[in-house]
């Protein structure tokens, strides 16, 4: 395992521990960006009319890092976030300093981080 606790004290998951599947593309991205986009993952099924809250984050980050990889890939979409922020403060890899697909015509020049969960329904955590 190479998971990493960073020097602010975040752990960082990379792809191959939560277990990513797919492909993370083969484009590095520069070092440093001048733009970082902000998501959050709202894994809702079928939007806000479907939810289902056996989608909300649980305890386990790494399982859920591969939840919210396998609805997207159910949509036909790639989990193209450079980093994605768990409710516990996990740090989970996704394209990471690879070119991800997370803001149509911003790929090239930011970073996609996503904070795991649904901010239409839910205040993100403090540890995020």
């Amino acid at each position: 395992m190479s998971i990493k606790t960073l020097d602010n004290g975040y752990v960082l998951v990379p792809r191959e521990d939560w277990g990513a599947r797919y492909y993370a593309g083969r484009t590095p991205m520069p070092r440093l960006l001048a733009e970082v986009v902000v998501h959050h993952t709202v894994i809702d099924p079928e939007g806000p009319e479907g939810y289902d809250s056996d989608l909300d984050p649980t305890d386990d980050p790494c399982a859920d890092m591969r939840r919210t990889e396998n609805v997207l890939r159910a949509r036909g979409l790639a989990p193209g976030y450079s980093y994605v922020i768990h409710p516990s403060g996990v740090v989970l890899e996704g394209a990471g300093r690879m070119k991800g697909a997370h803001t149509e015509n911003h790929n090239s020049r930011a970073y996609g981080l996503s904070f795991m969960g649904n901010y239409d329904r839910h205040a993100p955590t403090l540890a995020q």
